[in-house]
């Protein structure tokens, strides 16, 4: 039975999500797989409370933004393999869901 192999892609490094997600793409086409995507996603701002800053009495805010793709190689159960394998950069998180090829 084939499957679709979903990759949800977050970073707050967009240069380098992207150079992932493109290393992804291209493998998948010289693999021969069938691709959908990469989706881009609207970045979301996260907002951090800190302590109390002792020479101001203040309290600072750190904020941070993630980025998020996600794309579907669709069948070719090798290359699913391959990606459940692949050695991803530590400031890249990585979701991949495995479903059956309803066609």
């Amino acid at each position: 039975m084939s499957v679709v192999t979903t990759l949800q892609l977050e970073s707050g490094d967009q240069q380098l999500l992207d150079a992932v997600v493109d290393d992804l793409s291209e493998t998948a086409q010289q693999k021969g797989a069938e691709l959908n995507g990469p989706h881009s996603f609207p970045p979301t701002t996260h907002a951090v409370p800190q302590y109390e800053d002792i020479d101001t009495d203040a309290y600072d805010t750190w904020e941070y933004t993630v980025y998020r793709r996600e794309l579907s190689v669709i069948g070719h159960d090798g290359l699913a393999k391959d990606l459940a394998r692949w050695s991803f950069p530590p400031a890249v998180h990585v979701e991949l869901e495995l479903s059956p090829l309803h066609r």
